[in-house]
C-alpha cells in the first residue's frame, strides 16, 4: 500500500508539473523522438527508497520483478520513429562457487580429536547466454503511453562442471576415508566410493513472447511504467557424466569409474513474469 501511494503521488505530482505538455517549460520534447536510444532499469529498488524515505515504519518492498532480473539484466531500446522503437536485451551470467567442509583426519590414535581436521572442496562453474530482440509499438499521444509488440530469446548454457578435492586419501590402511557426502549440509560419512567430478550437458532454448504495458513520462525523457508478457520457451540439455574414485583391493590402487547422466528437454507456454515488471526508462 504504500508503495502504490508512492507511485500513485509521482504521477500526480507530476501531471501537476507538466499538465499533460509535450515540451517542458524550457522546450525539452518529453516522449521519446525519432533516433532516439533508450535504457531500462529496474525501478524497484527506488520505489522501495522513496516509500521508505515518507514512512519510518519499516522497510517496503514491491512485489514485482524487474525485466532487468527476468532474466535480461541489459536492455535497450532504439526508436525507428515516435511510434515504432527496436528492442534488445541480453544477460552474461558466469559464476564459479567454492564450498569447503572441514571432517575428521583418518589416522588418528585413540582418542580421536574431532577438532583436528581436513579440508574438503567442491568447486562449481557455470555460464549462461540470454540475448532477445524484437519491436515495439507505442499508442498515446500524451505523457502517458501505451505499448505492445513482440520478441524472440535465445538461451545458451555451458552447463555446470565441479571438480571435488579431499584432504583424507584413498589407501591400502584407509579404503573408507571419511569424506564430505553433502557440501550443502556438511555431512561426512567413512566412504568407499566418492565423487569427483561432474558436468552436466549443453543446453538451448529458444523463444518467442508478446508483451503489453504503460508507462508515464515523469520529467522529458524519464518515464515509469509496467510490463507483462506471455510467451513460449522450449530448451534441450544434452548429457553429462560422474566421476568417482574408489579403492581397488586387487590392483591396490585407486580406480576412476564414470556414468552419464541424461539430458532432457522442456517446453512451456506461460506469463513470463508473475505480478509484471516495473520498469525506469531513459532516453537520451
Amino acid at each position: 500500500m504504500k508503495t502504490n501511494f508512492v507511485l500513485i503521488s509521482l504521477l500526480f505530482t507530476s501531471s501537476l508539473l507538466g499538465a499533460q505538455e509535450l515540451v517542458s517549460k524550457k522546450g525539452e520534447a518529453i516522449l521519446p523522438e525519432t533516433g532516439d536510444w533508450a535504457i531500462q532499469v529496474n525501478a524497484v529498488p527506488f520505489l522501495e527508497y522513496t516509500g521508505n524515505f515518507f514512512s519510518s515504519a519499516g522497510k517496503n518492498t514491491v512485489s514485482a520483478q524487474p525485466i532487468s532480473a527476468y532474466p535480461f539484466s541489459i536492455a535497450v531500446k532504439y526508436f525507428q520513429t515516435e511510434k515504432t522503437a527496436l528492442r534488445a536485451k541480453a544477460t552474461i551470467n558466469i559464476n564459479t562457487i567454492t564450498t569447503n567442509n572441514f571432517v575428521v583426519r583418518d589416522g588418528q590414535v585413540a582418542p580421536i580429536d574431532p577438532n583436528e581436521t581436513v579440508r574438503d572442496s567442491r568447486k562449481a562453474n557455470n555460464n549462461m547466454v540470454f540475448i532477445g530482440g524484437g519491436i515495439e509499438k507505442r499508442k498515446g499521444k500524451t505523457r502517458l503511453q501505451g505499448f505492445y509488440g513482440a520478441e524472440i530469446l535465445f538461451m545458451f548454457s555451458g552447463g555446470t562442471r565441479t571438480n571435488y578435492t579431499y584432504g583424507n586419501t584413498f589407501s591400502a590402511d584407509n579404503t573408507t576415508p571419511t569424506s564430505t557426502i553433502d557440501f550443502n549440509t556438511g555431512i561426512s560419512a567413512l566412504t568407499s566410493s566418492r565423487i569427483i567430478s561432474g558436468r552436466t550437458g549443453n543446453s538451448f532454448g529458444v523463444g518467442a513472447r508478446g508483451f503489453i504495458g504503460a508507462e508515464y513520462f515523469i520529467i522529458p525523457k524519464l518515464s515509469l511504467g509496467m510490463e507483462y508478457g506471455w510467451g513460449m520457451m522450449y530448451d534441450f540439455t544434452g548429457d553429462g557424466q560422474n566421476a568417482f574414485q574408489e579403492w581397488d583391493s586387487v590392483e591396490s590402487t585407486v580406480i576412476r569409474t564414470v556414468s552419464r547422466t541424461a539430458g532432457g528437454s522442456r517446453f512451456g507456454l506461460n506469463t513470463d513474469i508473475s505480478g509484471g515488471a516495473i520498469n525506469l526508462t531513459l532516453h537520451f
